[in-house]
């Protein structure tokens, strides 16, 4: 498996503290420490990697999830699958009763 980008060493628990009260912030200092691809460690789920740059997150969105670039975020491709982004949300509708 391909190791994640660096990202901050902090106990998950304090991450997500800092994720839940300010969000932009966090994000800001994580790239202007780890540059534009960073791994978070939140509670209750598995790590997770941000893009920032537009030609990167081009790339992921462009690509087969079936075959991710370079074996990279095949994680991500397997256990999430990725969501058409021209499809709408469906939503179920109540049917009226008789």
């Amino acid at each position: 498996m391909p190791s994640l980008p660096p990202g901050p060493k902090a106990p998950r628990i304090l991450q997500t503290i800092q994720w839940v009260r300010k969000p932009i912030p966090f994000m800001q200092e994580c790239m202007q420490r780890y540059g534009d691809c960073f791994t978070v460690h939140w509670l209750g789920g598995p790590p997770i990697v941000f893009f920032s740059d537009p030609e990167a997150i081009k790339q992921i969105f462009a690509s087969n999830p079936e075959q991710p670039p370079g074996g990279q975020g095949q994680l991500y491709f397997e256990t999430h699958p990725r969501r058409e982004l021209s499809a709408p949300a469906r939503r179920s509708t109540p049917q009226a009763r008789a």
